[in-house]
């Protein structure tokens, strides 16, 4: 901050060049210069000093027959009017204080942007080597004995309640960033991979956000009010709002939205794709989830306790206004979500609403027109497996039976719901949602990924009947067939019954048989192994 940079710059030792500033040395220097310094002898900078002993001893009256003797020679005009400061005047001093601390002057003309001219009453040549007063002593000691003789000094010298702190510390950035592993969430720092941004100093990175992450407002407002940007993002791209809902402060979340300087904005995106809106989804967040929509709703009309409010869709819902799929919206992280928070948000009322609306409009059709598809396709390929000849002359046709032509027709009719559901169905699909979106979708439903090999394998059945190779035609039959009944679980898993039967089934395949299923084929190619070579 400030000048702090070039004061900890160090240039290489050798021969014919001038040896590097030593921190160490600026400590002495400034010890030394506050021992010569009769401000710190009146109030120490941590403890003790004359004018307190002065104030237990003899009261307000001593304290303001201290101010008479010995402040009015280092007040302007004795105190009665304050001097305006100019730049050059700031300079002249601060290049004093550099050569009695022994710095470096190439700091000094980089404040020239940041520096205001202002009215003091204490004279520079007479302050603290940090540019204080005895005000600002007292003040800082933050004890109540302090405070009651600084109340005496400004009703004495009113003028000195403007004197400004000339130390670095008054050119802050208020847009400066803390960097650095200490201040990383800690899950990044061990895999190097970001879940729920928690750290133990992990506040954003800026000012601004340290303040609202610990719901301060005063501060917030005093920041903003220097200048302070609540839109600048971290190094994970996250902003104020994203904070607010990494700390679960819904308070503040929605004071720096509605703030009447300078509202954030709650629509930046960042590093991993979520605004504060999909974040609060991602994380659980349901309360502040809650009040983003309050905030973001826009209200018709009101009667007593009856509202009537519009929601915007735009990264609510999972479709976008071109048409596309939003994988990032708060409604699809809410349906992907696994933790109980999640079930929580789910049962909100706008979100139940939202899945309502998108159930009656669409997907109920859907759903119904993929259900009797695919019981018609169940029942004409339980026709053709259950009137399957055995002889290969009925197979093939050379010499049909009536029975033969009803298996011909329905295996016709199969071809073409397979046709149907794989050349219209999946590839509309894939064209509306893109290849990734598709196969993001398809991971979610393995009774349909079951489905969809299923019908290749009754299409790649075609060939090789024209070839007349009914044992491979078999094999491939022998797969089709209960993967074709398996997708009945799609549609079972969307019915209260039995779908959290579903969903244990689904975990029990995923979990326990896949495990059962690798230890059997370890033992099972081991001893076979051994048989063969008997």
């Amino acid at each position: 901050m400030g000048a702090g940079g070039s004061r900890n710059k160090t240039e290489p030792r050798g021969e014919g060049v001038k040896l590097a500033f030593d921190p160490d040395e600026k400590w002495s220097n400034l010890y030394r210069e506050r021992e010569k310094n009769h401000l710190y002898k009146w109030v120490g900078v941590r403890k003790g000093g004359e004018l307190i002993n002065i104030y237990e001893r003899d009261g307000e009256e001593g304290v303001l027959k201290f101010a008479e003797e010995k402040l009015l020679t280092i007040l302007y005009e004795e105190g009665n009017t304050p001097k305006l400061v100019s730049y050059s005047d700031y300079i002249k001093w601060k290049k004093g204080v550099n050569v009695q601390l022994g710095l470096s002057e190439e700091s000094v003309d980089m404040q020239q942007s940041r520096f205001k001219e202002h009215y003091a009453l204490w004279k520079l040549n007479k302050r603290g080597v940090d540019g204080e007063n005895l005000i600002h002593l007292l003040l800082n000691r933050e004890q109540q004995v302090c405070y009651e003789i600084a109340r005496i000094l400004l009703k004495r010298f009113p003028g000195m309640s403007n004197d400004i702190y000339l130390g670095d510390e008054q050119f802050a950035d208020v847009n400066a960033r803390a960097c650095g592993n200490f201040f990383l969430p800690e899950d990044y720092k061990l895999t190097n991979k970001i879940t729920d941004y928690q750290g133990y100093a992990y506040y954003g990175e800026y000012p601004l956000a340290f303040a609202a992450c610990f719901g301060n407002k005063d501060i917030y407002d005093l920041l903003i009010q220097f200048g302070a940007n609540p839109n600048l993002q971290d190094s994970f791209g996250n902003t104020i709002l994203h904070m607010c809902v990494i700390n679960y402060s819904s308070s503040m979340y929605s004071y720096a939205v509605r703030h009447w300087a300078k509202p954030a904005d709650p629509h930046v995106v960042n590093h991993a794709g979520f605004t504060p809106l999909t974040l609060a989804t991602k994380l659980g967040r349901k309360h502040i989830f809650e009040e983003m929509l309050e905030i973001m709703k826009v209200e018709f009309w009101r009667f007593s306790d009856m509202t009537c409010s519009a929601y915007p869709l735009n990264t609510l819902d999972t479709i976008q206004p071109d048409g596309s799929t939003n994988y990032d919206s708060a409604l699809m992280t809410v349906i992907n979500g696994s933790t109980p928070e999640h079930l929580d948000m789910i049962g909100s009322e706008v979100i139940q609403r939202l899945l309502a609306d998108k159930w009656k409009a669409f997907a109920q059709r859907k759903l119904i027109e993929r259900l009797v598809l695919l019981i018609f396709q169940l029942i004409t390929l339980s026709i053709v497996v259950y009137i399957r000849p055995t002889e290969l002359p009925r197979l093939y046709m050379d010499d049909p039976q009536w029975d033969d032509w009803i298996r011909t027709i329905c295996e016709i009719l199969t071809i073409l719901n397979c046709l149907f559901f794989i050349g219209v169905q999946q590839f509309g699909e894939i064209k509306t949602q893109g290849m990734r979106g598709y196969l993001r979708n398809l991971k979610t439903a393995p009774a349909k990924a079951v489905f969809c090999i299923a019908n290749l394998f009754l299409l790649l059945c075609i060939p090789f009947r024209l070839l007349r190779k009914h044992e491979i035609e078999e094999a491939l039959f022998v797969f089709a067939l209960p993967g074709s009944w398996i997708f009945l679980l799609f549609f079972a898993r969307s019915a209260k019954l039995t779908g959290p039967f579903v969903q244990m089934i689904y975990s029990m395949i995923a979990g326990d048989m896949i495990r059962f299923a690798i230890i059997s084929a370890i033992f099972l190619v081991s001893f076979s192994q051994v048989s063969s070579k008997q």
